[in-house]
C-alpha cells in the first residue's frame, strides 16, 4: 500500500507540477523512493493499522485522481 500511494503521488507530480517536463520527471523520480520510505516507516511504526490503511488509500486515490484530471 505504501508503494501504491507513493507511486500515485509521484505520477501526480510528474503530470501536474507547474515546471518544465524534464524538471517534473526528475522531481517525481527523486520523490518516489522518499515518499515510499516515509510511508513504509509510518506503516511499520503505527500500532493502528486501520489508520495507516485509510491514510495510504486516501493518498493513493488523491495522487491518481489528480493525475487523471
Amino acid at each position: 500500500m505504501a508503494g501504491v500511494a507513493a507511486l500515485g503521488l509521484a505520477v501526480a507530480v510528474a503530470l501536474r507540477a507547474p515546471w518544465s517536463e524534464a524538471d517534473r520527471l526528475v522531481a517525481a523520480g527523486f520523490l518516489l523512493p522518499l515518499m515510499w520510505a516515509a510511508a513504509g516507516v509510518w506503516a511499520t511504526t503505527d500500532a493502528r493499522l486501520h489508520r495507516v490503511t485509510a491514510g495510504l488509500s486516501v493518498l493513493a486515490l488523491a495522487g491518481f485522481g489528480s493525475a487523471l484530471l
